[in-house]
């Protein structure tokens, strides 16, 4: 796994952790934009972490590699494989298909929301930026909250009742 200790990098982490899976870690030292260099655009042509590359042997009991690049990616392959792209506690895909979309849509939503950390790291800061990014996120974690609220039960997931990789990929944007 080539990650750095951001928000993309630890759902990751967390995300393989739950999963049981044997993992190494490498750190890509984003400040000094180690995630640029040619060999890491090899595996991430983006040039952002995170990024993995697969050594799952294939039904063939064959060892190949593939890389995978972009966390909601990473988090769909690693729990689609596994079946457990629903309810990570139990291991299984005991999720209906509509519950599965609204996995997607959580996810979705945090990626083109909430995971928004243009201020956090951003080499000058700007009122108008800062306010405004500022300003989004508190609206975002109200929606988030309400929709917790009137989800069925109330509880601490976002879908269902138990841990899925839409709360691992919101979790480590809000903690």
């Amino acid at each position: 796994l080539y990650t750095a200790g951001t928000p993309n990098g630890q759902n990751l982490s967390m995300t393989l952790e739950q999963l049981g899976l044997n993992y190494e870690t490498k750190h890509i030292d984003i400040s000094k934009n180690t995630q640029k260099e040619e060999w890491y655009l090899k595996i991430n042509p983006k040039g952002r972490i995170p990024a993995i590359i697969d050594r799952t042997e294939s039904a063939e009991g064959k060892r190949r590699e593939k890389r995978v690049f972009e966390g909601m990616a990473i988090m769909l392959k690693f729990t689609s494989a596994r079946n457990m792209i629903g309810h990570m506690s139990s291991r299984t895909l005991s999720i209906a298909i509509s519950e599965y979309w609204e996995i997607v849509e959580w996810m979705t939503w945090m990626k083109s929301g909430i995971a928004n950390c243009f201020y956090r790291y951003a080499p000058e800061k700007i009122e108008y930026a800062i306010n405004r990014y500022q300003t989004e996120t508190k609206r975002l974690y109200g929606v988030l909250n309400s929709h917790k609220t009137k989800a069925e039960g109330g509880g601490p997931w976002i879908v269902g009742d138990k841990l899925t990789i839409a709360d691992i990929a919101c979790f480590s944007w809000v903690n």
